[in-house]
């Protein structure tokens, strides 16, 4: 390798010799049961030993612990993971160990290029540390960095590691090297395997495992591709289907990618390391269990809405907060992402969705996955979160949020309904306490302050500079209050939107607009079971027929107006402040 290393005379070196220093071993190191590092050795204390030093917290995120037959490691990203061979330890150690590289992602596996290797997260990149004492022990390489982006596009081609940048450090012998195994996918007839188009891979399936190498866009194997032996792709039929997209759902297992290493076996359980994660099995198991990566996981947020403009708020970062220990989230600004870990499937929710979701997880039945109406322009009617979840008897139930704090659900199973979780209206407020400077808005085609009141609104007279007219008085309607908040300003147009703003499609007035100001409080009538609301204006008169229910996002509901001589004349000059005709 072009370095001179001294080798340590001995065939082999105890876990214990090789984590420890001699000062310090005679304090007797201790498990801090409230940590996952201490929770995981008390549970394997038969198989790493004790510990011989204390657990550390480093600046990286990452925390470790050394027993006598294992090092452990441990960040939120990436769980309590282990390394238990001994020189493998010592190379791992010499390159910088834990502090310099972060917590490991996975026990050691085997590289094609580099030989036994582990993948570690420091908080910011991902990092590759070789721990083969038959290849290069404790180089290194930053994945993420241009360097380690052109070895991974290059390695293909060349067969070759990294350049070895291991510290010359002591190194410990190899006892004997074992005679190099027979390769076992050399002769695998891939003109059998099956094109995955959505990653573009072969799977091969034999009479007892599966094996997955690359393919182009067109199913031809990537030539000298690595080969990888992946058991669980022939013996768990629901997980295969989830991976090649067969029967696409929107968790983690379908979002992994192509292995990237060999398995690794302890007894029945395998570990192995994917584009996006890792992937531990247990023969008989139900499915694999899935560690995604952060960049995995941004994946996931990102496949979890599956039709429509994308509404949802830029800066979800991938990095999921524990709801229970079945679910994980990240809120954004607008909407909040969903991960249900019992079924391996995700969504976003409105807020509104996600209040009423974690009452009963299982109302709606599983999360599917989420897409969205709109295409990003107008306001929040026009533009908003549906979540879609599978029911147990098959059907499927849509949910969105409305108005402040309800939702929408249309279900197979049980019908359209709205759940109401409107709070109560509020007293109105008395007209002679509203400070019209700080709580009103200068609606300057009525040139009129606005209060809105709850589902009503006060109204008064206003000078050009936003100030109430003397001796003006506020006048209450509840036509303009009501449906000033139920119209969208893009496609929806209704009475109060046009008699602030005038016609949606050119700049003269309507009918509405030419009624000017309020001149009096409304009144309630009924007509053959109708409720409807009268208000005389300046220019004009209506009649309102009033909704059976205020649970409605939109209302354009019949207004019936009457035009006076004012309010013709204000329509025919286009001038909603024309004063009233003389004669």
């Amino acid at each position: 390798m072009g370095k001179t290393t001294q080798k340590l005379g001995v065939a082999f070196l105890s876990a214990a010799m090789l984590l420890s220093a001699a000062p310090g071993v005679a304090n007797a190191a201790t498990i801090n049961a409230s940590t996952a590092i201490g929770k995981y050795g008390q549970a394997h204390q038969g198989e790493l030993g004790n510990p011989v030093t204390d657990e550390q917290k480093f600046a990286n995120g990452a925390s470790a612990q050394e027993f006598e037959h294992g090092l452990v490691t441990y960040s939120q990203r990436t769980g309590t993971r282990t390394l238990t061979n001994a020189q493998e330890i010592q190379a791992f150690k010499n390159a910088g160990g834990v502090e310099k590289f972060g917590a490991l992602e996975s026990g050691s596996w085997n590289n094609t290029f580099c030989g036994q290797s582990v993948t570690t997260f420091d908080g910011k990149t991902r990092w590759m540390v070789v721990v083969d004492a038959k290849t290069q022990p404790s180089s290194s390489v930053d994945l993420n960095s241009a360097e380690g982006n052109q070895w991974k596009k290059d390695r293909v081609k060349t067969n070759a590691c990294f350049p070895d940048n291991a510290p010359v450090v002591d190194q410990p012998t190899e006892p004997t090297d074992p005679a190099q195994p027979e390769n076992l996918v050399a002769n695998l007839d891939w003109s059998k395997a099956t094109y995955v188009q959505y990653k573009n891979a072969l799977l091969l399936q034999t009479d007892t495992t599966a094996y997955v190498t690359a393919a182009d866009a067109n199913g031809v194997r990537v030539a000298n591709a690595p080969v990888y032996e992946v058991e669980w792709l022939k013996t768990n039929e629901a997980a295969r289907q989830v991976w090649t997209w067969e029967n696409y759902n929107s968790g983690k297992l379908s979002l992994l990618g192509l292995p990237i290493a060999p398995a690794t076996w302890n007894g029945n359980t395998s570990t192995q390391t994917f584009d996006y994660g890792t992937v531990t099995w247990t023969r008989g198991s139900e499915r694999p269990t899935v560690e995604l990566t952060q960049e995995g996981t941004v994946k996931l947020e990102s496949a979890a809405q599956v039709h429509g403009y994308d509404i949802r708020a830029e800066g979800y970062t991938g990095n999921l907060t524990p709801l229970d220990d079945r679910f994980l989230i990240e809120k954004t600004s607008e909407f909040i992402f969903v991960y249900d870990s019992k079924a391996d499937t995700a969504g976003w929710m409105d807020p509104r969705v996600f209040d009423e979701f974690v009452k009963d997880p299982d109302r709606f039945g599983t999360i599917k996955y989420s897409g969205s109406i709109g295409d990003g322009r107008g306001g929040p009617i026009y533009n908003y979160m549906i979540t879609y979840f599978d029911e147990p008897e098959g059907g499927e139930t849509q949910v969105t949020g409305f108005m402040t704090k309800s939702v929408t659900v249309s279900s197979d199973r049980d019908g359209n309904y709205i759940i109401d979780n409107e709070p109560e209206l509020a007293p109105l407020t008395d007209p002679a306490t509203v400070d019209w400077s700080k709580y009103a808005t200068l609606m300057g085609n009525q040139q009129a302050l606005y209060f809105q009141d709850g589902d009503s609104a006060l109204i008064i007279a206003a000078n050009p500079d936003g100030t109430p007219k003397m001796g003006a008085k506020a006048v209450r309607s509840d036509v303009l209050g009501f449906q000033m908040t139920r119209f969208d300003g893009r496609w929806d147009h209704n009475f109060a939107s046009a008699w602030v703003y005038g016609s949606p499609y050119t700049d003269e007035i309507t009918n509405a607009g030419a009624l000017g100001l309020p001149l009096a409080d409304g009144r309630y009538v009924e007509e053959n079971g109708q409720k409807y609301y009268l208000q005389d204006f300046e220019g004009g008169s209506i009649k309102w027929a009033v909704p059976a229910s205020r649970l409605i996002e939109s209302d354009d509901s019949k207004v019936e107006i009457t035009l006076n001589a004012l309010g013709e004349a204000r329509l025919a000059a286009n001038d909603p402040q024309l004063p009233a005709v003389n004669g």
